[in-house]
């Protein structure tokens, strides 16, 4: 029976091996949200995206004070237009609507806001 004791030594070899990747894994990527990873700098920000499949897929930048919609694909990013304050005003509403839904997404948007200091979006249903 020493085949029974070398695959114990062997299973806990592995085990311990698996959990110490994971811890180290967890440690990455803790050490990188701490950091902040890569911000945008200036008055650059992406407002929202729509994925389409692929390596295809929309956004809406905001450049200062306007927003363009912007389309990326296998030939690149290419300028699709911009939203007049109107639609950027909606575009900003329904945002600020999908941070502040129901269930895990808008429970991590409150929480997210609440760690950089800035309020919930509706304090009624903040966790």
């Amino acid at each position: 029976m020493t085949g029974s004791g070398s695959f114990g030594a062997y299973l806990l070899q592995t085990l311990l091996s698996l959990v110490a990747v994971s811890a180290l894994a967890v440690l990455i990527l803790y050490a990188v949200r701490r950091l902040g990873g890569p911000q945008a700098r200036g008055p650059l920000a992406l407002v929202g995206q729509l994925p389409l499949g692929g390596s295809r897929a929309i956004y809406v930048v905001r450049v200062g004070g306007q927003h363009l919609v912007v389309g990326a694909g296998e030939g690149g990013l290419s300028k699709l237009g911009e939203l007049g304050e109107a639609d950027a005003a909606l575009f900003a509403a329904d945002a600020t609507k999908a941070a502040a839904g129901t269930g895990f997404a808008g429970y991590l948007a409150r929480a997210r806001a609440r760690a950089s200091g800035q309020a919930p979006a509706d304090k009624d249903d903040a966790p």
